[in-house]
């Protein structure tokens, strides 16, 4: 099985150390027991619609997080686009 096999059957795990800017991570803090999901605009093109999804969720309350949001899934949806395309060329 190759590594991309086994990464694919993967489920929801821990990979990431997050810990926030404002040090409310730390211990004693807010958020030290929070758990926090991270998205890889580089290396994974389903960001893109997650982003997506989450700014359409969060738009009504927090309206300046899914505009930026929406500003990096449209970018980030054309570096991928432009990837699919070089790859269907090579095909």
């Amino acid at each position: 099985m190759s590594e991309e096999d086994r990464i694919a059957r993967r489920a929801f795990y821990r990979k990431y150390i997050v810990s926030r800017t404002d040090g409310s991570s730390r211990v004693g803090g807010k958020h030290e027991h929070c758990a926090y999901f991270v998205l890889d605009w580089e290396h994974d093109p389903f960001a893109v619609p997650a982003a997506r999804a989450y700014a359409d969720a969060c738009e009504s309350k927090y309206p300046a997080l899914a505009s930026d949001l929406r500003l990096n899934a449209d970018r980030h949806a054309v570096r991928w686009a432009m990837l699919e395309k070089g790859a269907s060329r090579e095909r």
